[in-house]
């Protein structure tokens, strides 16, 4: 007796479902997807209970012939692509033909639909056809979906609450919005709506989602690359967040999770956001359909792309150079004091003298280190700053023409050293110096003793083979003398043997810690010629916003701020 036999059409439909649509988002993911592939202007979408109670998605697209509705609900059945060619230049989002059938298959599915010249009804209840029939309605499709995983009761098992599928459900229908603004897009979670875009701007979509201060706050940029296209929004610096979710990368229009490309994103800006904080990205990657796969997995969410470390590279020098021509420093936003009411008393009287120092008394010894560069030119008149205070012996208080600036003294100089330092590594770049023999028996360094050597050499750092267990490194750069170099060399070895620094992150990470080893501190108390000193030479920087490990080196107070809390 034969042991081998074919699964039925509605096992194969229920197993290709739990690849297909995992969660209640899944199925409004497939069913969003065709409906923009029919080119609908207008898409709204109602949820209760997480999805599973019900899925209602409505659009005004091209809708489904009469022919062809009971076809769209049998595997592998698509209008997207009829040859093996068409594989290779996609540019629908629906083309695997398992989406309707699987999501049928575990639960109850109504689909209304209108081509503009008739209706039809269609009825499949857990994969099993009730209905097909002429109906009214008006152009586009509506699909319903309810009980969904309700008779695979190990798929319910496995949802978690119902507001956890409610925010992956918004989240999908945000990125759907943001990858097509001239959609109009709606979201209504148990009679709530909770998204609403007009179908106008990437803009308009932006200050929907995420609010005027994002809105405000962001660069729109573009770039051509000979094998790809990019262009989106990079958030200002001090939007920064504590995960990866407002980072969004689409290719040709296609929402997708990309580990290398996320990575591209946050080293363009590791230099302006403070470690283990995430950028704020949207990122749009257009290229040749030939170098993208997306037949890689069921969900569609992942594909593969040829040239990807190529991308990666450009995309990460891109996005630092957007950002670094478009610094913005942080917006302070002031509240009233709240307090009981008091007779006013003289300000000398209640000025605590402890708080704000203009005196100058001694300053720590590698604050004197700023005399000893020259600079000649000034900072221009939107730039020109007049230091006013100390506050706390932490920061410095300036007044500019826009308002008032308040800068931290230890990220400040430490932007005017690194910037010193790299003009000095640019210039004496082949000048060594002798050290005394610093020893390498890291067992990871040991591993990739060759990519160290080649690494390390790439900015004169000179590594040789002492014995079979021991690298050695005698010389290094004379810009690097000044700090403790084996200090500085272990942390940079650790970092390569875990594969996460290239040759300009290994540079950047040297100078950075020289130059925070060479700044004033917090607690160094300044004179108002060496706070001077330090505002004039830090916009004298070509990136005055930011410290090289990625705080901002000040806030802003703008005069509109003030007149408004004022009550001007």
């Amino acid at each position: 007796m034969s042991k081998i036999h074919a699964l039925s059409e509605q096992l194969t439909n229920i197993i290709a479902a739990g690849e297909v649509v995992e969660r209640p988002m899944g199925v409004v993911k497939e069913l969003v997807e065709n409906s923009i592939d029919a080119n609908a202007t207008h898409i709204e979408v109602m949820i209760t209970q997480g999805g599973l109670e019900s899925i209602v998605v409505s659009d005004d697209g091209q809708g489904i012939d009469p022919e062809d509705v009971a076809l769209a609900f049998k595997r592998h059945s698509t209008s997207k692509i009829s040859h093996h060619d068409d594989l290779l230049k996609l540019s629908t989002h629906g083309f695997r033909g398992e989406a309707l059938p699987s999501i049928a298959s575990v639960s109850n599915c109504i689909c209304i639909t209108n081509n503009g010249e008739s209706a039809t009804k269609a009825h499949i209840s857990y994969g099993k056809t009730i209905e097909i029939a002429p109906t009214f309605a008006s152009k586009g499709t509506t699909m319903r979906i309810e009980g969904l995983f309700l008779k695979t009761p190990a798929r319910l098992k496995h949802m978690k609450s119902i507001p956890y599928e409610n925010a992956l459900i918004l989240d999908v229908m945000q990125k759907f919005a943001l990858s097509y603004p001239n959609i109009a897009f709606s979201l209504t979670i148990d009679d709530k709506k909770v998204l609403e875009t007009r179908g106008a701007t990437l803009e308009d979509v932006i200050y929907r989602i995420y609010g005027k201060d994002v809105a405000q706050h962001t660069h729109y940029f573009e770039a051509v690359h000979h094998d790809f296209k990019v262009k989106g929004v990079i958030g200002a610096p001090h939007l920064h967040r504590a995960s990866r979710k407002d980072m969004v990368v689409f290719t040709n229009s296609r929402m997708i999770r990309s580990t290398s490309m996320s990575k591209a994103i946050i080293e363009g800006m590791a230099s302006y956001i403070p470690k283990d904080r995430y950028p704020f990205a949207i990122v749009f990657i257009e290229m040749d359909q030939h170098l993208l796969d997306v037949n890689v997995h069921p969900s569609k969410w992942e594909v593969r792309i040829s040239k990807e470390k190529e991308l990666q590279l450009w995309l990460s020098q891109t996005i630092s150079q957007v950002i670094s021509k478009k610094p913005i420093t942080k917006p302070v936003v002031l509240s009233p004091i709240q307090s009981e009411y008091h007779e006013p008393l003289s300000m000398i009287n209640e000025l605590d003298h402890s708080m704000i120092h203009q005196s100058m008394p001694s300053m720590h010894s590698n604050v004197m280190e700023v005399k000893e560069e020259k600079i000649t030119s000034q900072p221009n008149e939107p730039k020109r700053a007049t230091v006013l205070a100390q506050l706390h012996k932490k920061y410095i208080l300036a007044s500019t023409h826009e308002g008032l600036i308040i800068l931290d003294q230890h990220a400040a100089m430490e932007r005017i050293r690194f910037e010193y330092y790299l003009k000095q590594y640019q210039d004496t770049q082949h000048m060594s110096a002798k050290l005394m023999p610093l020893v390498i028996e890291d067992p990871k360094a040991l591993l990739l003793k060759d990519e160290l050597i080649q690494t390390f050499s790439l900015i004169n750092i000179h590594v040789e083979q002492l014995h079979e267990h021991a690298l050695v490194i005698r010389e290094v750069p004379s810009w690097l003398t000044q700090v403790n170099e084996e200090e500085v060399i272990q942390d940079v070895v650790t970092l390569l043997s875990e594969g996460t620094m290239r040759k300009q992150d290994i540079l950047h990470r040297l100078l950075a810690t020289l130059a925070c080893h060479s700044s004033i501190r917090f607690n160094d108390q300044l004179s108002m010629a060496q706070m001077q000193k330090i505002v004039d030479d830090l916009f004298l920087c070509d990136q005055p916003y930011h410290c090289p490990h990625g705080r901002p080196t000040m806030m802003n107070v703008t005069l509109e701020t003030l007149y408004k809390e004022f009550g001007r």
